[in-house]
């Protein structure tokens, strides 16, 4: 009895005192390597109902299953030298900094702090704890904000844009995305509220995606706190689509573009060129090395002044004095 194991010595005292009919008891430590290979190990002490009525032959193979635990616990807990392992506590030391470091109205996502770490899932995991006990607030899958009373509204197509630039992609918007936008700022001045739900429709570039937006509302003078939930869509689509920007004459000519041959009349070529100033229409000039054949010959002549500047494109870019025609609203040489 005095080489057994303290809850081995435990048990057969238990079994000595009691009666037959009542149950024994086995006291076990607390390992996590014991939690994955028993079952039955929560907290500090762990006790075991064991019934009386086993066998000899059943109760002996339950103790020597418990020794060979006991022996794997002691293993994996020291070095070999009878010294037990140190474990490394900075692993996520330079998040902890990063964190505390950030403004509170700044947005991350998990990429920004992979290089902060060795391993993924340490990250992931510290992530979730920090949403759950309220410290951060998940905006979407991989975008974060720290968690505040004073957080302001963040529009969804900030959101979408973060959370593609974080894997080094592009984000265009398109007619029915600027319009719910509009839709929504004017029905947040009129009514001084924001709408609880919302769906998007993005242009990204190389690869689609469907995600989730979630953010929280908190209390106002008028109402209490809320939670906003929208839904953002994107649609893949290449470069020369997205090269035309956002300024109106390239959100417009993609407009077009996307309508497709067979449904892009004249009569709305003619609407878009009516719609547009002077300064505009000398832009369209410089898109239509981008845009597909078939729009090309929709659009009237271009104005002189535009092509005689794509002209002396050359001998201005030599000069050096290119830079005076690519300001916002003359983007005459792209």
């Amino acid at each position: 009895m005095e080489d057994l194991p303290f809850y081995l010595k435990n048990l057969q005292r238990r079994r000595e005192n009691q009666s037959r009919s009542s149950p024994c008891y086995i006291e076990s430590d607390n390992s996590p390597v014991a939690k994955k290979k028993l079952n039955f190990f929560f907290k500090n002490y762990v006790y075991v109902f064991v019934s009386t009525n086993l066998v000899a032959r059943n109760f002996r193979k339950f103790l020597a299953q418990l020794t060979r635990c006991n022996k794997m616990i002691e293993k994996s807990q020291n070095n070999g030298n009878g010294t037990r392992k140190k474990r490394n506590g900075t692993a996520l030391s330079l998040v902890h900094r990063y964190l505390a470091k950030l403004p509170k109205e700044c947005i991350f996502t998990t990429r920004d702090l992979l290089p902060l770490v060795q391993f993924r899932a340490s990250l992931d995991s510290f992530l979730s704890r920090e949403v759950k006990s309220g410290n951060l607030e998940r905006l979407a899958w991989g975008v974060f904000r720290k968690n505040s009373r004073r957080n302001k509204m963040v529009s969804e197509e900030r959101i979408a844009g973060l959370k593609r630039k974080a894997f080094a992609g592009k984000l265009a918007s398109t007619e029915n995305s600027r319009k719910a936008l509009g839709e929504d700022i004017a029905y947040t001045r009129a009514n001084r509220d924001f709408k609880k739900r919302r769906r998007i429709y993005l242009l990204s570039l190389a690869g689609g995606s469907n995600f989730k937006i979630k953010q929280i509302l908190w209390a106002t003078q008028n109402s209490g706190p809320r939670l906003r939930v929208a839904r953002s869509k994107m649609r893949a689509i290449g470069n020369r689509k997205m090269i035309l920007g956002e300024t109106k004459v390239g959100q417009k000519l993609r407009d077009l573009w996307l309508m497709k041959k067979n449904f892009c009349q004249r009569e709305h070529v003619m609407e878009f060129w009516n719609s547009l100033t002077r300064a505009e229409r000398a832009c369209v000039a410089a898109y239509k090395k981008y845009i597909p054949q078939w729009l090309t010959e929709m659009l009237p002549p271009m104005p002189t002044e535009a092509l005689l500047i794509l002209v002396d494109a050359p001998q201005l870019k030599k000069a050096n004095q290119a830079k005076q025609y690519m300001k916002p609203g003359n983007r005459l040489l792209v």
